[in-house]
């Protein structure tokens, strides 16, 4: 179970590193930032010290708000660095030890809710846009709890 958080936990970092670069070109703030705590998450996955997970969430989630691609959804430009947080919180979440992380997803999804509420104007428009995304996380929410429950 331990391979498979750490080997989540870098799946997430590639992915994110990927589209900041794509998306912003390697010299912007955010990317900048997202690469320091990017190696912070690298230096979890290879020490399996939880002390590099919470800088790593957080500042990987911190360059995602500043950097989020505003072409996609312009009406979340004020709240950016919110969802950014709360998408790092909940990489710590995944990452953390059984029973120690309900902090990051407590936090984490506050910081979504507020984030994605203060960016929408019509909440109808919202979830008519994000409701297959609401339903992949009910379902990955799934998958963790049985396989939490399993090991």
């Amino acid at each position: 179970m331990e391979r498979l958080r750490q080997g989540l936990v870098l799946v997430i970092v590639g992915i994110v590193l990927y589209f900041l670069v794509r998306e912003q070109g390697s010299g912007s703030g955010g990317v900048i930032l997202a690469l320091i705590g990017s190696a912070f998450m690298v230096f979890y996955a290879l020490t399996n010290q939880s002390g590099y997970l919470v800088p790593g969430g957080l500042m990987t989630g911190l360059g995602i708000g500043i950097d989020w691609p505003h072409a996609w959804w312009p009406g979340f430009q004020g709240s950016t660095v919110l969802i950014g947080l709360g998408l790092g919180l909940l990489v710590v979440w995944v990452g953390s030890r059984r029973g120690e992380g309900h902090w990051a997803l407590a936090s984490g999804v506050v910081l979504l809710l507020v984030g994605a509420l203060t960016g929408v104007g019509d909440i109808m428009a919202f979830l008519s846009l994000w409701w297959p995304v609401v339903v992949a996380a009910i379902g990955l929410w799934v998958i963790l709890a049985r396989s939490r429950k399993a090991s």
